[in-house]
C-alpha cells in the first residue's frame, strides 16, 4: 500500500536569479505525493514538476501517516481512497475553506464517453487527516496534486455527477 509523502520544496536563490524554465510560483512549498518509497516519492515529483537547475532548490520528502477517504457522488455509502484518487487524471477540484467547520473539496472528472465534465467525489478536512497539518494546507495539496494548476475548480460545483466507467 501506498504511503504519503510531502515534498517541500524550498528556493535557494531570488526568483530573478532562477533560470526561466524553474520561475515557477507553484514550484516552491509542499507537495503531496502517493508512493511506496522516499526515493518513488522524489521520482514521481520530478516526473510531475521538472526543475532545470536542481542546485538552486533543496527538495526534501517526509512521511507521513494519513488516513481519509473520498465519497463519490452519485453512489451512496461509496469512497474512493486518497491514494487511488492521486492515481487519476483529467480531474478539475474546488476548495471551500469553511473556516471553524475545515475545508471542503469537490473534485470533477472527464467523462471521456460522454465528453462532459462531471462531479466525481468530495472530501471533508478538519485538520490533522495528515499528521501535524491545518485542514487548508491539506486542500490545497490535494487540488495542486490533482488539477496540476488547470484552475477550473470554480466549475465543479455545478456538473452532473460522473457517470462513466
Amino acid at each position: 500500500m501506498n504511503k504519503i509523502f510531502i515534498i517541500t520544496v524550498k528556493q535557494l536563490i531570488p526568483t530573478d536569479k532562477l533560470a526561466w524554465d524553474d520561475n515557477n510560483p507553484h514550484l516552491a512549498g509542499d507537495h503531496i505525493i502517493s508512493a511506496d518509497t522516499e526515493e518513488e516519492a522524489l521520482d514521481l515529483f520530478h516526473s510531475t514538476i521538472p526543475i532545470k537547475v536542481l542546485d538552486d532548490f533543496e527538495i526534501t520528502a517526509k512521511e507521513k501517516s494519513a488516513s481519509f477517504n473520498f465519497s463519490l457522488y452519485g453512489d451512496s455509502g461509496s469512497h474512493i481512497s486518497f491514494e487511488d484518487l492521486l492515481k487519476e487524471t483529467e480531474c478539475l477540484v474546488r476548495i471551500e475553506d469553511s473556516g471553524s467547520e475545515g475545508s471542503y473539496i469537490e473534485v470533477a472528472k472527464w467523462n471521456e464517453t460522454d465528453e462532459v465534465w462531471q462531479r466525481f467525489c468530495f472530501g471533508k478536512f478538519l485538520g490533522g487527516e495528515i499528521e501535524d497539518m491545518d485542514a487548508l494546507p491539506i486542500a490545497k495539496m490535494i487540488r495542486d496534486q490533482l488539477e496540476k494548476d488547470w484552475g477550473y475548480g470554480s466549475l465543479v460545483h455545478n456538473l452532473d455527477n460522473y457517470t462513466g466507467e
